[in-house]
């Protein structure tokens, strides 16, 4: 992939909507593209995957936002496409396949008090 900032790939796009949010904490960067609703509302999942860049977090999140528009076409569905795509510089490769900590405010909150003490 090329060295495409953020900025370059949205102005680029085609799609409805593009949300972009780094998680302070864990260090994570959520995107959410939105290709179309056109047809109804987007449909599509959620991709956790390790990847070298932000940019190449987010253009991976696009292309298969777009395929799922087509896909939902083609198909006769009432409704777009859409993709998340989560990649956390905390994910690590194991046997088994991909191992991410990305925390969330809930979880860190329970985990801080995980025997119902209040925290001081």
């Amino acid at each position: 992939m090329s060295t495409a900032s953020l900025e370059t790939l949205l102005e680029a796009w085609d799609g409805e909507t593009a949300v972009v949010h780094r998680d302070r904490e864990g260090g994570a960067w959520i995107f959410v593209c939105i290709h179309s609703t056109r047809r109804g509302p987007a449909g599509g999942g959620t991709r956790m995957k390790v990847y070298a860049t932000p940019a190449e977090g987010l253009a991976d999140a696009m292309r298969p936002s777009e395929a799922m528009t087509r896909k939902t076409a083609v198909a006769g569905l009432p409704f777009g496409g859409g993709k998340a795509v989560i990649g956390s510089p905390s994910c690590r490769r194991e046997t088994s396949g991909v191992r991410c900590s990305v925390a969330t405010e809930t979880s860190s909150r329970r985990s801080a008090a995980p025997t119902g003490r209040a925290r001081t």
